[in-house]
């Protein structure tokens, strides 16, 4: 580990570590000026995704065809990357109809670390080695490191150690860095965010910034496996009422049918929005829609 005076000197050379050249006196000024400040500064952080769309679509295409193999996709992260990756982990399985361990999320200090800071976590390049034994990770699976600051100890471990196994790495970062400092990364994101509005604070514009990105992969890469036709998300699955019914709407959407028969079909295609519009476009059962699916790879633009 490195002693406080070295990671000092780390520090300063971050651009997430600087102090921003407005907001220096926020405790001094309205909400609504520092509301304006924020805005700003988030809107203009937002169009440096563009300036790294090549490697994010080359990480994204990775991730694309490890799941559509049967391999599994792992975010790891400290604080409030690492929740930024449990959450986005959590958020596949009802979106896109996947099996619960598709997409996973790796957090410095365990599930206690959801909720509550976990003091020196990110720092235990051991623990972060064998958290990555005990996970269930194998080198046909992709790794993803998130890290603001570019530098958690934690994060870094994990990629080493997947890299050396054999495994495709990925790295989001919110600091403009060369790929050279990360030769046990395939597919390296580094985001000139700039600095934060309260100073080294990256739980702000960075935090918002990753969550982005984290939404680009995990939608996009699913768009290329079939688990989405136009811009509707026809592998739902419909879990609770408000599900159920957006289903039904999708239904509607896409066919202009009303609500009766289109309730009516979804129903019994037990609320499966991608048998039913099957169902509907081949005027077959379900488990005929089923078995068309199966034979075309899930994909209902081959279909309808």
């Amino acid at each position: 580990m490195k002693n406080r005076r070295d990671l000092m000197g780390e520090l300063v050379r971050l651009q997430t570590e600087t102090s921003p050249g407005i907001g220096r006196d926020l405790e001094l000024q309205s909400n609504e000026d520092n509301i304006a400040w924020f805005v700003e500064d988030y809107l203009k952080a937002l169009p440096v995704i563009l300036t790294k769309k090549v490697q994010l679509s080359a990480l994204i295409d990775s991730v694309a065809r490890a799941v559509y193999v049967g391999n599994r996709i792992f975010y790891t992260g400290a604080g409030t990357s690492g929740r930024l990756g449990v959450l986005d982990a959590s958020e596949c399985p009802p979106t896109f109809g996947l099996a619960a361990d598709v997409f996973n999320g790796l957090i410095a200090g365990g599930e206690e670390a959801l909720r509550n800071a976990i003091e020196g976590a990110e720092d235990n390049r051991d623990q972060a080695v064998s958290d990555y034994h005990t996970c269930g990770i194998s080198p046909n699976d992709v790794l993803i490191g998130i890290t603001a600051s570019s530098r958690t100890p934690y994060v870094l471990a994990q990629l080493e150690t997947h890299f050396r196994f054999g495994g495709k790495t990925g790295l989001i970062i919110c600091n403009e860095k060369p790929a050279t400092e990360y030769p046990f990364v395939t597919y390296l994101v580094d985001l000139p965010v700039g600095p934060e509005l309260l100073t080294g604070s990256t739980r702000l514009k960075s935090g918002t910034l990753t969550k982005i990105i984290l939404n680009m992969i995990s939608t996009l890469s699913m768009v290329q496996v079939g688990k989405v036709y136009k811009n509707y998300m026809v592998d739902l699955k419909a879990t609770n009422e408000k599900l159920k019914a957006r289903a039904v709407k999708t239904f509607m959407e896409l066919t202009g049918e009303g609500p009766d028969f289109s309730e009516k079909l979804v129903e019994e295609a037990g609320f499966k929005l991608k048998t039913a519009l099957v169902m509907y476009s081949k005027k077959c059962t379900p488990a005929e829609a089923d078995r068309l699916l199966k034979k075309a790879d899930g994909r209902l633009r081959n279909l309808i």
